[in-house]
């Protein structure tokens, strides 16, 4: 029993190291996780259902997963050949193509949310009320962008 806890123990640790590993490196990872920030953040102050934000969920794990994979796919079509390949171009192209299409359905599901008349009221609300708020999204954005652009390598 101890050992298999152990086991399980090292596959978390392992599979966290890879998430670790792709939001250093990999750029689009990066914007991925601003995003779903802000969009919590959108949530918060835009009282969301508890449905939006289970779909906004779904949709986190979805996109993640999706460039996880895209990024393991990539860096192993790298490993096996050094040489141009269409077979591998198309591998790295159909699994780019599997992270847009995640991309595109969560940022439909977002402008879904968003655009409500009573989510939007509330953000909207929000703002005029409580202008640090504003102001701290304001200021969040270099910082986002300085995430995204200057960390890794991509």
């Amino acid at each position: 029993m101890k050992q298999e806890l152990k086991k399980l123990g090292k596959s978390f640790k392992d599979a966290a190291q890879g998430i670790k590993t792709v939001t250093r490196h990999e750029r689009n990872f990066r914007i991925h996780i601003v995003m779903m920030l802000y969009v919590v953040f959108f949530s918060v102050i835009g009282r969301a259902e508890k449905s939006d934000v289970a779909c906004f969920v779904l949709c986190f794990g979805i996109m993640l997963a999706a460039e996880l994979i895209n990024t393991a796919l990539e860096l192993l079509c790298d490993e096996v050949t050094e040489q141009y390949s269409e077979r591998i171009r198309d591998v790295k192209d159909i699994a780019a193509g599997a992270v847009l299409v995640s991309a595109i359905a969560s940022a439909v599901v977002g402008l879904m949310t968003f655009l409500s008349p009573a989510v939007f009221g509330n953000v909207m609300t929000c703002f005029a009320e409580h202008l640090w708020i504003l102001a701290a999204f304001i200021l969040s954005i270099p910082f986002a962008v300085l995430f995204i652009f200057r960390r890794g390598k991509k």
